[in-house]
């Protein structure tokens, strides 16, 4: 039982009943904040304290470390056990954080980031609440609700620490215990205080004494006074929202119950399936003898021109069939005929993936590789993964689809994460582009919209993330000038991220780079 589960209010409740129920509920909350405040005032101070200005680090790791710590903590007080399957999410969470620091690539980061945010939810989501037989729409409908709804809760740590006080007040309690509560509400109130005077005080300091200065930063901190002045609101906002976010799941306020969905005569999706099947099945035959097998074209119309086109188009049709059998095996009632009709839709859905990802391909070696293309041909990964469940979804309602959905999404998203993609993309396209590529940009008679066309070439290998520079390093002797124009250019666009190269900002891909470059 969850000791902080709110007591409900009643419509027809006396004014003496609701001011009752309001004081027991003042009491949980008070029971809460008294479990909740030390660990989650400690747990804002260190992500204030790694993450602030340093995103990217190594403190990353760290702080997803002591996230797995702070939740597992809080779980102990509820007195709910601890559920098996929390393993899972706590896995991710670190290595969503080892992930950050090897990368330097900032949409990798901000990708990392919001993983990280769902998958923290996740987490109090399945040990909170009994999510055993959720599918996916239940599920995501819960994350998001715990998410937005801890707004309602932004007030609770100043409300419920003030039902605390009193409580406390009202008591009464030994000499003994008063005396230790009082030394430990001390103590915490101190640091509290201190905390900003030693940032103030060794900012003053830092900035009268330069061997001072220099051991600060040589450890990472960020000495300039509006530097400390933005860490501590953002300390104190980390609070709040940590804070908030715990007690809001805790209240249980979504409806976990499975209720039974009411299904609807089949007919309707089969008429409106077969109709689909239909116009696939033509799609599909076309995709197989035109651009597969290379047959008749429309005239005027080159086979390149055919192929490199409609990927994205693919993609999205991809996605909207995989939601539509989805909804279609929730919301109609079995039936053998459906079944058959929902399984030619998912070949034929497979045979617009595998045109998507020809295309794409076909495209690539023209125009070679780019971040967004890699991520295309992941997206079309994991659908063709997806539909292979859905597959088998059809035919066995037992089988777990939520379950395996989200282990694919986890499994590619991290080896996606992890994979260093611009490395990737330098490699392949470095590889592949001669040293006579790159014009002589101080030939008069170079045309300009060729010197254009290549010095965004070169803006492009340039101003890739760090996780390029071992590819650029490796291709820059055999580009010659070209080469040494990308490297220039490599090294100007990171000079920042070099210059913070030291313990506390550790990157791998920064450091890496930095190395490779001579800085």
């Amino acid at each position: 039982m969850n000791p902080f589960k709110e007591i409900p209010y009643k419509r027809d409740m006396t004014s003496d009943e609701y001011k009752m129920r309001f004081e027991e509920n003042a009491k949980i909350g008070a029971s809460f904040y008294k479990a909740a405040f030390l660990p989650t005032i400690l747990y804002a101070l260190a992500f204030g304290i790694l993450i602030y200005d340093n995103y990217t680090s190594i403190t990353m790791t760290v702080y997803a470390l002591l996230t797995i710590i702070y939740c597992t903590y809080m779980f102990s007080k509820t007195g709910l056990k601890f559920k098996i399957g929390n393993i899972f999410y706590m896995v991710v969470l670190l290595l969503l954080g080892i992930s950050t620091f090897l990368t330097g690539n900032g949409t990798i980061h901000v990708f990392n980031y919001c993983a990280f945010l769902l998958m923290l939810v996740s987490l109090l989501v399945h040990q909170f609440y009994n999510d055993k037989g959720w599918g996916l729409g239940k599920y995501l409908a819960a994350v998001l609700f715990n998410i937005f709804g801890s707004a309602s809760c932004w007030l609770r740590p100043f409300t419920e620490g003030s039902a605390y006080r009193k409580q406390q007040r009202a008591a009464g309690t030994g000499a003994e215990k008063k005396e230790v509560s009082s030394s430990t509400k001390y103590v915490v109130a101190g640091l509290m205080i201190a905390i900003p005077f030693v940032l103030a005080i060794g900012a003053t300091l830092a900035s009268a004494d330069a061997v001072f200065k220099n051991f600060i930063t040589s450890i990472g901190f960020n000495v300039k006074i509006g530097n400390l002045v933005g860490r501590l609101i953002f300390i104190f906002v980390s609070f709040i929202l940590a804070y908030a976010g715990m007690r809001f799941v805790a209240l249980e306020k979504f409806e976990d119950d499975i209720q039974p969905t009411k299904k609807s005569n089949p007919i309707m999706a089969m008429t409106f399936v077969t109709v689909l099947d239909i116009l696939y099945v033509i799609f599909a035959i076309i995709q197989i003898t035109c651009l597969f097998m290379g047959g008749t074209l429309p005239e005027g119309m080159t086979y390149a021109e055919y192929a490199r086109t409609g990927f994205f188009q693919l993609l999205f049709v991809s996605i909207l069939n995989l939601l539509i059998v989805l909804f279609i095996k929730a919301f109609a009632e079995d039936n053998a005929v459906l079944k058959i009709l929902l399984l030619l839709f998912n070949i034929c859905t497979y045979i617009v993936i595998a045109s998507s990802a020809y295309r794409m391909m076909l495209y690539i070696e023209v125009y070679y590789l780019t971040f967004l293309r890699v991520f295309v041909l992941v997206a079309l990964l994991l659908l063709a993964t997806l539909f292979l469940g859905v597959t088998i979804y059809i035919f066995t309602d037992k089988f777990p689809m939520f379950k395996y959905g989200l282990i694919c999404i986890t499994v590619i998203y991290l080896a996606f994460s992890f994979a260093r993609v611009d490395y990737w993309i330098a490699d392949y396209n470095l590889a592949r582009v001669d040293q006579a590529a790159f014009v002589d940009f101080s030939d008069p008679k170079t045309p300009v919209d060729m010197k254009r066309r290549l010095e965004n070439d070169i803006l492009y290998y340039g101003c890739l993330s760090t996780d390029a520079a071992p590819a650029i390093k490796k291709h820059e002797e055999r580009l010659g000038d070209a080469g040494e124009r990308i490297s220039l250019l490599f090294t100007e666009t990171h000079s920042q991220e070099f210059k913070r190269d030291d313990f506390w900002h550790y990157n791998k891909s920064v450091h890496d780079a930095k190395e490779l470059f001579g800085e």
